[in-house]
């Protein structure tokens, strides 16, 4: 991919107990409090799923959101070797 460096801007502002602070949650996360556990992760991964209905699988998650424009080239897919 060509990245050659990666730097990492962290800033923690206090927010006082009761105090509810205005956040963008799509880029920042409310802590009470900084300690070495703070970043750990806990959960396992999760397995990767084969599926072998697109359709279905659609219109049974929650996770999946496909237009039923993605699904009008099978050709294109079948020369991607996909199912």
């Amino acid at each position: 991919m060509g990245v050659t460096n990666v730097t990492r801007i962290e800033m923690f502002r206090r927010a006082e107990d009761g105090e509810h602070p205005i956040f963008d949650p799509m880029l920042e996360m409310v802590y009470r409090s900084l300690h070495t556990d703070l970043l750990t992760i806990e959960e396992s991964p999760k397995s990767d799923d084969q599926i072998a209905d697109i359709r279905k699988t659609n219109s049974e998650t929650d996770w999946l959101s496909l237009t039923t424009r993605s699904f009008s080239s099978k050709r294109r897919a079948k020369n991607l070797g996909r199912r």
